[in-house]
């Protein structure tokens, strides 16, 4: 099922999205965010403010009828919804 959403969806996924797919992890994003952020200060003559926040809960809340919404208009197949 996974195959055939990505290969439905696949291409329309966001690069920097590194979790729930084969071959990148969390360890490649926070690399990644360090990686970023000390390129920024390394070119000189700026700052860099951060702000954390814990989404741990946010998909708890995902209504359902939009999510279905959604998942139809990016052309994933109707009987991959249930």
């Amino acid at each position: 099922m996974v195959e055939w959403i990505l290969e439905d969806i696949g291409h329309q996924i966001d690069p920097k999205q590194f979790g729930c797919l084969r071959g990148v992890s969390t360890t490649l994003c926070l690399l990644d965010m360090f990686h970023s952020w000390l390129s920024k200060l390394d070119a000189g003559g700026c700052s860099l403010r951060i702000v954390l926040l814990d989404f741990c809960k946010a998909f708890d809340r995902i209504n359902l009828n939009v999510l279905t919404a959604k998942l139809i208009d990016l052309g994933l197949r109707r009987f991959l919804i249930p």
